[in-house]
């Protein structure tokens, strides 16, 4: 429809009203009005204002924030802050004295930076709030494509992202600076998570994500130049994990309202972690603490992976067993059966005479018997134990078994016939998880 149209539209519609004989003079002016108000809206030259604003228009209203009347410096500075985005190259340039044609005074000068503070504010406001819907991502979050590839990008994903970066943007912004400005700023922020008290769980939780994020990150920066190596040392690993495993924080994470997803920081942080690395053992020590401390049963695997290593210390493949026996299920002993076999001793433990007893299935046991304890001999119990049998039945020590926690310095025997007999009791009693065993053992070798 074109202005004509509308015109004579508009004056159809108001001829059609029936207007009072007194009130017929003030009804024409009524009709005149509205047909003048019509024209200048539909006007070209009013139509032309509605358009986006000229950097003409945008300089005038910035040389109007120096004006002698207030109300004229106050409604161009709400104007400005209207424009918004627009306004910020001008508004800079004023700042630096770039712009030849105007010369700031301190009045406009002083507006112009609050200005240009209160606009991008307003537009990492509308970002953050476009991020957080999932309608874009690239709104300058440093480390954001690789943390959507360790965590997803899931509305929780984005929300525990933008609260690592609130809580420590200088640790996420620092790999743009180099090697030696992230270690800088990851050393800060563990020692400040150390320092954390628990009463305040939501600086704790994000310091601590955001140095779980970047020490799961693999980096260029190995000897090398050509390898991925993790971003953290064997000392930070370690300061890391006995963080972690501290009561308050093993209380905070699994009470708080992102424990699944501070959960799935835990477990990428610990498949960064170099097993293969000639520490393999201090690593996997560490990684057993924290795998225990918050009960990963989605890293079952890796205590697995230590139990049977045996290049590993016999007191770490055994407490690598012993965590197994409370996250793992019954599908494991299939997994356990290659230990059965191995005769690593963890040690000879002497019985002090307040363990004196008699059992169902042998003699009186005597005060200061020596007991071994091996690695097949924790395998079988954490089987038994996953199965939801009794230790004692297979003539395990009572006391191997306390608080629905297997103890490893009482979970042996006293002899090699007794051993000898709590096996063949196992396999006469399981011989189909045994042969099943069995065949996975060996399509696993």
């Amino acid at each position: 429809m074109n202005f004509s149209d509308k015109s004579e539209q508009l004056s159809e519609q108001l001829s059609k009203h029936r207007f009072h004989p007194i009130e017929h003079r003030s009804g024409k002016v009524c009709i005149l009005f509205a047909l003048f108000l019509s024209l200048a809206i539909l006007s070209p030259a009013c139509q032309a204002q509605t358009a986006p604003n000229s950097d003409l228009e945008i300089k005038d209203l910035i040389v109007r924030l120096g004006d002698a009347d207030h109300l004229i410096r106050t409604q161009s500075e709400a104007s400005l802050l209207e424009i918004g985005q627009q306004a910020i190259g001008p508004l800079q340039a004023v700042l630096n004295f770039e712009d030849p044609e105007i010369v700031p005074d301190n009045e406009i000068r002083l507006r112009a930076a609050r200005l240009v503070i209160l606009i991008q504010r307003e537009s990492r406001k509308r970002n953050l709030a476009e991020f957080l819907d999932g309608k874009r991502d690239d709104i300058g979050l440093q480390g954001w494509s690789e943390f959507r590839k360790l965590m997803g990008s899931q509305a929780t994903a984005r929300r525990l992202f933008v609260k690592l970066h609130r809580s420590n943007d200088s640790l996420l912004n620092a790999p743009k600076l180099g090697k030696m400005e992230t270690e800088n700023e990851l050393h800060k922020a563990i020692s400040r998570v150390r320092l954390s008290s628990s009463g305040n769980a939501e600086s704790l939780t994000g310091n601590l994500g955001a140095v779980l994020f970047m020490a799961s990150l693999k980096t260029k920066w190995a000897a090398d130049k050509s390898a991925e190596a993790p971003l953290v040392s064997l000392s930070d690993t370690r300061r890391i994990q006995k963080v972690l495993v501290k009561p308050h924080m093993v209380t905070t994470l699994n009470s708080h309202f992102a424990k699944s997803e501070f959960k799935s920081l835990i477990s990428n942080w610990l498949d960064s972690l170099p097993f293969q690395s000639e520490d393999s053992a201090k690593y996997a020590s560490a990684a057993i603490a924290v795998i225990d401390a918050y009960q990963l049963e989605n890293k079952s695997e890796f205590p697995l992976q230590f139990a049977v290593d045996e290049k590993l210390s016999a007191n770490i493949r055994a407490t690598a067993i012993e965590v197994l026996s409370r996250i793992a299920d019954a599908k494991m002993s299939a997994q356990l059966l290659r230990l059965h076999s191995d005769q690593t001793v963890v040690g000879n433990y002497l019985l002090g005479r307040s363990n004196k007893l008699e059992t169902k299935d042998s003699n009186p046991i005597e005060t200061n018997a020596l007991m071994e304890v091996q690695i097949c001999d924790l395998a079988l119990a954490t089987s038994i134990i996953l199965n939801g049998r009794s230790l004692e039945e297979f003539g395990f020590y009572p006391q191997a078994f306390q608080d629905n926690k297997l103890v490893i310095n009482q979970a042996g025997f006293f002899s090699q016939q007794e051993r000898t007999k709590a096996f063949s009791k196992w396999e006469k009693q399981n011989p189909d998880k045994n042969s099943k065993a069995k065949e996975t053992q060996q399509q696993s070798n």
